[in-house]
């Protein structure tokens, strides 16, 4: 199924952001929650993402995979999500543990 319209947060907390950079993935996390649905799409650069709902709607998060270079308002734009509360200047931006750091735990 194909979303063409524009999904809105609610929130106005600053998203996290967890980068793993050796996957070229990233996962943009506006609020905690349960995913009831994910929404698919592909940008024409070939990047893949999947934007996260809970059961009331609300955007929980978006993954991205498939970026040469992280760019945070590209992937909101692409995503089609709009913030209009949210002050992307204060995202917490955190770099994924490399497998080999999570063996050695």
């Amino acid at each position: 199924m194909k979303e063409n319209h524009t999904f809105f947060v609610q929130s106005k907390t600053a998203p996290t952001v967890e980068i793993d950079f050796d996957s070229h993935a990233a996962y943009v996390r506006f609020k905690s929650g349960k995913v009831a649905k994910t929404i698919a799409k592909q940008t024409a650069g070939g990047m893949h993402l999947a934007i996260d709902f809970d059961s009331r709607g609300e955007v929980i998060g978006i993954e991205s995979i498939g970026f040469n270079e992280f760019n945070l308002s590209k992937v909101v734009a692409a995503a089609k999500v709009d913030a209009p509360n949210v002050d992307f200047s204060k995202a917490k931006i955190r770099s994924t543990p490399h497998r080999e750091e999570l063996c050695a735990a």
